[in-house]
């Protein structure tokens, strides 16, 4: 949880959600206009009704996608499909109205003394993994739209001395399983 921006106790069953001690107004200034934010004594919301204000508020965009998998009963589904997490992505705004990749983790578990389902949500900020993971989808698709026009395609990384083979012909030798690095590899050609 050391990375997390916020985290939650979640009572499926109960549609109560759990906050613990911490203020909210730190990760969420806006939680005064939550309409429906009564607090419990013990620091309790109603799930559902929460994370519609939450879409609402700090969901740029999937909002219904986010909300169809988010909610009580989905995740009680899933839990009794034999799922034990559920990961939801989406694109929300931070505490000054930045956009930032999400990443939300439901850890899903039966309480065996009350039989009630329940969940612990993580989010993290998630914004360079997902930059890194665009970054190699377009590098991807980049090679992809030119392996028609030649006869081997490797991708070289010279930061950590690595090379991959997207497109290989009959002329690569089949000492290649033998190579371990791109330096090594380009030795051989010399």
């Amino acid at each position: 949880l050391g990375n997390a921006i916020a985290a939650m106790e979640i009572n499926l069953s109960q549609n109560r959600a759990d906050f613990g001690a911490r203020n909210l107004e730190d990760i969420m200034p806006d939680i005064s206009s939550y309409p429906h934010f009564v607090r419990e004594k013990n620091g309790s919301v109603l799930y559902d009704e929460f994370e519609k204000w939450w879409a609402e508020t700090y969901i740029v965009d999937n909002k219904e996608e986010y909300l169809a998998k988010s909610n009580c009963q989905y995740l009680i589904n899933e839990y009794a499909k034999g799922e034990t997490s559920v990961e939801l992505s989406c694109r929300c705004l931070d505490k000054v109205g930045n956009v930032y990749d999400a990443r939300e983790e439901f850890y899903i578990t039966k309480d065996e003394l009350s039989g009630d389902i329940m969940a612990l949500c993580v989010l993290y900020d998630n914004t360079v993994q997902a930059q890194e993971a665009l970054l190699q989808k377009n590098r991807d698709n980049v090679i992809r739209s030119i392996c028609d026009e030649f006869r081997s395609i490797i991708h070289v990384n010279l930061d950590n001395d690595t090379f991959e083979f997207f497109r290989e012909d009959i002329f690569i030798p089949s000492w290649r399983s033998d190579v371990h690095g791109y330096e090594q590899m380009i030795s051989l050609f010399a």
